[in-house]
């Protein structure tokens, strides 16, 4: 599993489209990633698309300050997309950086950056 892929929605971070980002990983031989576009979650509605598919995708958040990378977080199911929105929305509309490490996720998967 690919864990940390960016679409055209990271902004200077990422190239491709969601639908090219699919077709680029499968074409490749990969049989999941995760969709973990730079602090926001524009990308997701890739994630309906392949479930339909046998190709695995799974919906995260990679927070960043600016180019610091902070930590990803890989929600678990529903719950965990919500408890990701709401971290990233909090911290948005505050204009609050996020903080050096994650808070306690209780349906999230969290990758920590260790630069």
């Amino acid at each position: 599993m690919l864990l940390n892929c960016h679409t055209y929605y990271s902004y200077r971070y990422g190239t491709l489209s969601p639908k090219r980002l699919f077709e680029e990983a499968k074409a490749k031989g990969h049989s999941s990633f995760a969709l973990t576009d730079i602090n926001n979650i524009s990308a997701a509605l890739i994630y309906s698309s392949c479930s339909r598919t046998r190709y695995s995708t799974v919906v995260g958040i990679d927070f960043h300050n600016g180019a610091q990378q902070k930590y990803i977080g890989i929600a678990r199911n529903n719950l965990g997309f919500q408890e990701l929105n709401e971290h990233l929305n909090a911290h948005v509309h505050a204009s609050e950086p996020f903080p050096d490490k994650a808070p306690g996720f209780g349906n999230v998967y969290v990758i920590l950056s260790i630069l």
